[in-house]
């Protein structure tokens, strides 16, 4: 009882530990890319990997895919957030893949071919953001990847079962040990502490894996969604300038149209000149 006690304890913890650090780091991701990645379509596209990526772990640690009808990839391609065509290309992969991590490769892709966009552009070299860029995406690996670990540790086959063999046996001498004293009441006082007993250990079993179904497991489906609503705040927030306070933010259209009209103003064109020839016998009249 101790041991199993313990377990729980330990996978409770360690994969709430797991799933705020994995909710951190999207954000994170998020984030660094608004500033990194100025072509708005790759942008979009580097937003909503990670918002499938969220999905994806929640259908892994369910023992289920993206694609599956209790899963959210239906619901995800009619918000817009993933292509059907890509949804499509991720259900025809072979079961044994991981689908978040075809999204990390994603992520990946996305962010070099932002982030050299971006460097093409501008001239200027981008490989530090694109190494903080990767560090943000090894945390959301690492995230995933330790609550694997934790769902696929469990108790050994046969645990529940013995536990539940000695508590039989227990009772069932405690009734001949109590039936002396107790009377007819024996059986009631049985009862009652086996329904404990079991209770306790049925607890267990259903909190070993805290990624289940059940009301006392993690809400992964309500992590998920604050992951997609935050990640596309942040996305919102892309054409603002937010280094400037908003009361100088309204002003800056003005003024940006008031350069575009000066910088028009001096390279328009002057008028061609009219060349006037006049012959010499005009001339001497």
């Amino acid at each position: 009882m101790w041991r199993l006690r313990r377990s729980t304890h330990q996978a409770i913890h360690h994969s709430g530990q797991l799933w705020g650090k994995l909710i951190y780091a999207a954000i994170n991701a998020v984030q660094q890319a608004r500033t990194a990645i100025k072509d708005k379509k790759l942008f979009h596209r580097f937003t909503s990997s990670v918002i499938v990526f969220s999905w994806a772990c929640k259908a892994k640690l369910r023992d289920a895919r993206l694609e599956d009808p209790s899963q959210e990839g239906s619901a995800l391609v009619a918000r817009g957030v993933l292509e059907q065509a890509e949804l499509d290309e991720m259900t025809l992969q072979d079961g044994s893949t991981w689908q978040p991590y075809y999204c990390l490769d994603v992520m990946r892709s996305v962010a070099h071919e932002g982030l050299c966009k971006s460097g093409h552009e501008s001239g200027e070299p981008k490989w530090h953001k694109e190494i903080l860029l990767d560090n943000t995406i090894s945390e959301l690996a690492q995230s995933i990847g330790g609550a694997i670990r934790v769902k696929a540790t469990g108790m050994p086959r046969g645990y529940d079962t013995g536990l539940k063999g000695l508590v039989g046996l227990y009772c069932t001498v405690a009734s001949f040990a109590w039936a002396p004293s107790l009377g007819w009441y024996t059986p009631i006082f049985t009862f009652a502490i086996y329904f404990i007993l079991w209770a306790l250990l049925k607890m267990g079993t259903v909190l070993v894996d805290p990624f289940g179904v059940d009301p006392v497991d993690h809400p992964l489906g309500a992590y998920c969604a604050t992951i997609e609503q935050q990640c596309k705040v942040v996305q919102q927030r892309q054409s603002e300038a937010l280094h400037l306070p908003p009361s100088e933010r309204e002003k800056m259209p003005q003024a940006l149209e008031r350069m575009a009209q000066a910088r028009r103003v001096a390279f328009t064109p002057l008028p061609k000149r009219v060349e006037v020839r006049v012959s010499s016998s005009t001339a001497n009249l």
